[in-house]
């Protein structure tokens, strides 16, 4: 979230008649950004996988997106839900849809998408 405070314009960007927010643009680039290192380090590190060839790795790369994009949603919906609803502070707001989604996914890794 340091690309939110000092990166990225507090105003957010304005795509046409929509403007996104900044903390929306910092969940978007941090997203982005951790996909391939996230499943390489997932695959060899944390889930340690008998490497079965190509296919199996493509199988879970994609189990792997699900899983990522399902938490990207989720993030979203929890981040907008405590700034919107609840008028917390972006990075409080932050930490606290962070914790439940590293739970949720870590859950969804181990047992849908690097299951033995």
């Amino acid at each position: 979230m340091r690309c939110f405070k000092f990166i990225l314009p507090k105003s957010g960007l304005t795509v046409g008649d929509y403007n996104i927010a900044s903390y929306t643009l910092a969940l978007i680039i941090s997203f982005f950004a951790t996909i391939p290192t996230g499943f390489w380090l997932s695959k060899n590190f944390a889930f340690k996988t008998i490497d079965a060839g190509k296919k199996k790795t493509g199988k879970q790369f994609f189990k792997y997106i699900l899983v990522v994009s399902q938490g990207l949603g989720s993030d979203y919906l929890i981040l907008k839900g405590l700034i919107v609803f609840f008028n917390a502070q972006p990075t409080v707001a932050k930490i606290v849809s962070t914790v439940i989604v590293l739970t949720v996914n870590f859950l969804l890794q181990k047992y849908f998408t690097f299951k033995k």
